[in-house]
């Protein structure tokens, strides 16, 4: 869909369909409760609802290149984004009783944009060459998360009572997913799922 909205020459529908679905997955998601939102039983979060928008942001920076101000202004908009998600989900459990843990709302894209600006202005105290020989398999490792979060961090999961397990299941989900990626990185035919 977007390939083919770029080819075009659409990419204004491209950027408002991406606005509009953002704007959805917010009402279903941390706006449910609001009088502007709606409850579903579809997950907004695994679609495009949320994903459409870091795309087409992502394809506009890269035809902008790398700023040198992006340093100073990328980790601006990141606090910045990071202090209105703050207070979104402050505001929306005070009114409405919204559970405080949310995987987005409208501070989300400006802290992903702002923390995308600094990565791509490659500061020199952020580089980490082993890291970054991990560029090759985001892919993959993004695509295969959502396998182990759902096997380790679903509400159902026996593992939730261990103290700390909120946080040691990120480094879980992660170690797992590399692994996977990098085994299916190994063998030719399962190398373009993951590349």
């Amino acid at each position: 869909m977007t390939s083919a909205l770029l080819a075009r020459g659409m990419e204004r529908t491209l950027v408002v369909l991406a606005l509009a679905l953002y704007a959805l997955g917010l009402a279903a998601k941390a706006y449910a409760d609001t009088p502007i939102g709606f409850h579903t039983p579809v997950n907004m979060r695994n679609g495009l609802c949320f994903s459409l928008i870091m795309f087409v942001t992502g394809v506009r920076l890269q035809r902008l290149g790398p700023r040198p101000a992006w340093r100073r202004l990328g980790p601006a908009l990141a606090l910045g984004g990071l202090a209105l998600q703050l207070a979104e989900v402050a505001w929306l459990h005070a009114h409405w009783g919204t559970n405080m843990a949310q995987d987005f709302v409208l501070g989300t894209y400006f802290y992903g944009l702002g923390m995308t600006m600094l990565a791509l202005s490659d500061p020199a105290p952020l580089r980490c060459p082993r890291l970054a020989g991990l560029g090759p398999l985001v892919l993959g490792i993004y695509a295969s998360h959502f396998l182990f979060v759902d096997l380790l961090a679903g509400p159902d999961a026996p593992l939730r009572a261990i103290p700390g397990w909120d946080i040691i299941v990120v480094a879980l989900v992660f170690a797992l997913s590399l692994a996977l990626t990098g085994l299916l990185w190994r063998f030719a035919p399962t190398r373009r799922l993951v590349a």
